[in-house]
């Protein structure tokens, strides 16, 4: 029977007599090597596990215009999303005026591209 304790158990040496069957279980099944594999078995399964689906807005505001800002936009979101809403919107200030595009995106698998040319987006307020 096979005990399998916290304590340490002590060291001794490998007789020969002993077959590769009990060798290969006073090896593989003593606590602090079982520790270890499992910690290792565990590092693993984080690391190769699919994070989450990000999703969220950018901003970008133009004085040269809206294809402007929505180009800059879209640059600021990151490789390999996917843009789901444009919007934008005209302002005006101090130093003139200006356009302010507001960008969606998604990493996730399902998303839906907006297929919208930029100049025929909708305004936002």
């Amino acid at each position: 029977m096979l005990c399998l304790s916290l304590a340490p158990k002590p060291w001794r040496p490998i007789r020969a007599k002993q077959g590769p069957l009990a060798l290969l279980a006073d090896v593989i099944f003593r606590p602090t090597l079982l520790a270890l594999a499992a910690a290792t078995a565990a590092a693993s399964a984080a690391a190769f596990a699919p994070a989450a689906a990000r999703a969220d807005w950018v901003n970008y505001s133009s004085r040269v215009s809206e294809v402007d800002a929505c180009n800059q936009a879209q640059y600021l979101v990151p490789q390999g999303a996917t843009v789901t809403t444009m919007k934008v919107r005209q302002f005006t200030d101090k130093q003139g005026y200006g356009f302010t595009c507001k960008v969606k995106w998604s990493q996730s698998p399902k998303a839906q591209p907006t297929r919208m040319p930029i100049l025929f987006g909708p305004v936002w307020s």
